[in-house]
């Protein structure tokens, strides 16, 4: 409870553990502490950053797991000038996914 007021998602993994995803973290974020850390800089960028969470079952307990960055339209003052002459006018969301084994903690990616 005292790693993230942001949660953005929730949701269950296969072996029962309710998760819920960190926007201010960039984190899949459990009871116990952290089940998944995005350390990529571009998680945030521009204002824009992870918004969804998508859980399903695999084999063996595996969790597949998507997690969605919002994408959208960057305002200029949201990035320093040098960065936003090489944007382009806005960003598609994307979706990208994991696989988490049953009671593994601790993922960097």
């Amino acid at each position: 409870m005292t790693l993230a007021i942001d949660f953005e998602s929730v949701d269950v993994l296969a072996d029962e553990r309710v998760v819920g995803l960190s926007e201010r973290l960039r984190s899949l974020i459990e009871e116990g502490g952290l089940v998944l850390h995005n350390d990529d800089p571009q998680c945030e960028l521009g204002e824009r950053r992870l918004e969804g969470l998508a859980v399903r079952p695999g084999a063996d307990g595996v969790s597949e797991v998507a997690v969605l960055w919002e994408g959208g339209w960057i305002e200029d003052g949201d990035v320093q000038p040098q960065v936003r002459r090489r944007l382009g006018n806005s960003f598609l969301p994307i979706v990208v996914t994991h696989a988490i084994e049953p009671s593994q903690t601790g993922v960097k990616l």
